[in-house]
Parts: structure tokens; sequence; C-alpha cells
């Protein structure tokens, strides 16, 4: 079987529903990719964007969403993908994660095999 994900490159602003609640709503999308792996070979995104600019400065720092669709993924963030020993594993039909990012970071994958 193979794991397939869908990655977005946000931004999230605190939004407050009521004093002292707050929820994470995106602020700005700067685009989406879905990626699958079969096996332990793992497979990544390209690097992830500036997410933005502050006072004539790149914003660097963002969230890469990741939702499962189909079968169950090994997921990471860095410089070099996920491996079977190393990762968050989502199932399909889970919720989204949101992982820190930073611009030129990866999101990898590979298919959990147990």
């Amino acid at each position: 079987m193979t794991a397939k994900v869908r990655v977005e490159f946000i931004t999230l602003v605190g939004v407050g529903s009521e004093p002292g609640v707050e929820t994470d709503q995106p602020l700005a999308f700067f685009g989406a990719v879905e990626i699958s792996a079969t096996g332990l070979t793992p497979t990544s995104t390209s690097a992830a964007p500036t997410f933005g600019t502050d006072e004539g400065n790149d914003v660097t720092l963002g969230v890469a969403r990741i939702t499962c669709i189909s079968g169950i993924a090994i997921v990471a963030v860095g410089s070099a993908p996920a491996t079977d020993v190393a990762g968050i594993r989502l199932v399909a039909g889970a919720a989204p994660l949101d992982l820190p990012i930073t611009t030129g970071q990866l999101v990898g994958i590979c298919e959990a095999t147990d």
C-alpha cells in the first residue's frame, strides 16, 4: 500500500473566540503539494518558501499542515526526509498535523511498514 499526504505551507494567527481561549486559524497560504511514498524509500517536498515579509524582513518561520490522505505515513520536517525510525506517524482520516517549518526545510514521508 502507498502512503499519501497533502502538505500546505501556511502561517497561523491566534484568534480569540472568547476571553482566554485561542484557536489557530490560517493567516496566509503559500501553496500545497501532495506526495506519496511506498515502503521505506522516503519522498520529500521541495524546500519550504519564504513566508512573506514583516517590516521589510523575510519571515522564515511558518507551518507545514500535513494531512494523511491514504495509508499510514511517517512524516518529519527538516533538512533530511523521514525514515521509518524517525518521524511522526499519521493515518488516513486523522486530523491534520501542524509542524513548525522554516524557509528551506523539507517535509519528508515514508510508508509505515508495520
